[in-house]
């Protein structure tokens, strides 16, 4: 196990280079001096040409992109220029946002549909496990920003019980002292329960869409997996051994885990850039917005930085399904 994590990192160093080399490419495939941008339409020319040397733009390109390997290293990931922060301190503000918002949206999309994936393989003929089915299919189809404005169109707008869409807590409220940027968490560990009720109300709604607009993928493919299980050789063994369906079921969803696995970790990496529209429905402040606006204004540096955490991010979450799948599975060890 040990040497297959090793041979996992090491392919992710490789994959995590290749991705910082193809985002230094971006940058400088992309129309336009960024030494402008920062020194401003006022901005003399030595003042810019000062800059484009703080940056190293007069170099050479291996010379310009080995000072960007090191700046990242060192944490410098240039400087926002419609904020002036750098881009690290930015991301590192917005990430968690972001990561609250996917995360309660997966585990919600898991809770309810694998259970009920898991009940329809078995009750096929139900008439629950079809109208299941139907939702499954309808599910994938939905665009997320469009589940958000009807939400937003019905439970703020028509019936007012839920909050405007304005961001993670009410304007009167002031988020807790924290950590970890989740505002559950750090309002829970300061003891602000009136900030936690507030943020659980923000983020009904937004985690709704998500979880509407993801579930079927998870209710689809553990459906699947454990149909093709329940047909095996030892599934009938097992029935005729006078198991209950409580510990055929069991047995085949430890069987059948692996494609679902696979599925939670791509869910949950495309998630990270897939909430960008609900974000901006919702206000939510968090990496999807902060990209949208560095689009929005030609924020090089910004865009560059938001490409890169969600490489990375991607990386590292394929790497712990594959690290968890070798370890339900002995032989994917020696593959």
């Amino acid at each position: 196990m040990l040497i297959y994590v090793g041979r996992r990192l090491a392919v992710i160093a490789v994959q995590a280079l290749v991705i910082t080399t193809v985002v230094f490419g971006l940058l400088r495939l992309l129309p336009g001096d960024p030494s402008y941008y920062l020194a401003g339409p006022q901005a003399s020319q030595a003042q810019v040409d000062a800059i484009r040397a703080s940056l190293r733009l007069d170099q050479p390109i291996p010379v310009q992109y080995a000072a960007y390997l090191g700046n990242l290293v060192q944490g410098d990931w240039g400087r926002s220029i419609r904020t002036t922060n750098n881009v690290l301190e930015d991301i590192n503000h917005r990430l968690p946002a972001t990561l609250e918002l996917i995360t309660i949206s997966l585990i919600l999309g898991l809770v309810t549909m694998v259970p009920l994936g898991v009940w329809s393989s078995m009750h096929q003929s139900h008439p629950a496990a079809r109208v299941a089915a139907y939702w499954g299919r309808l599910s994938g189809s939905l665009p997320d920003f469009w589940v958000g404005i009807l939400l937003v169109l019905v439970f703020y707008t028509a019936l007012g019980i839920a909050p405007a869409p304005v961001g993670r807590l009410d304007i009167s409220q002031v988020p807790p002292s924290g950590g970890t940027g989740f505002l559950v968490v750090d309002s829970v560990l300061s003891g602000r329960w009136d900030v936690l009720l507030s943020a659980i109300d923000h983020l009904l709604l937004p985690v709704a869409t998500l979880a509407v607009v993801y579930s079927g993928m998870f209710y689809r493919q553990t459906r699947r997996a454990m149909e093709r299980e329940l047909e095996t050789t030892r599934v009938l063994f097992a029935e005729a051994c006078g198991l209950s369906q409580r510990e055929i079921a069991l047995r085949s969803l430890r069987n059948s885990v692996a494609p679902v696995l696979a599925l939670i970790g791509n869910s949950y990496a495309f998630m990270l850039g897939g909430a960008v529209l609900v974000e901006t429905v919702f206000t939510w402040g968090g990496l999807g917005q902060y990209a949208v606006a560095a689009v929005q204004s030609s924020d090089y540096f910004a865009i560059s930085g938001v490409v890169l955490v969600t490489a990375l991010f991607t990386l590292l979450v394929y790497f712990f399904v594959d690290v968890l799948n070798a370890y339900l599975d002995p032989r994917i060890r020696t593959s």
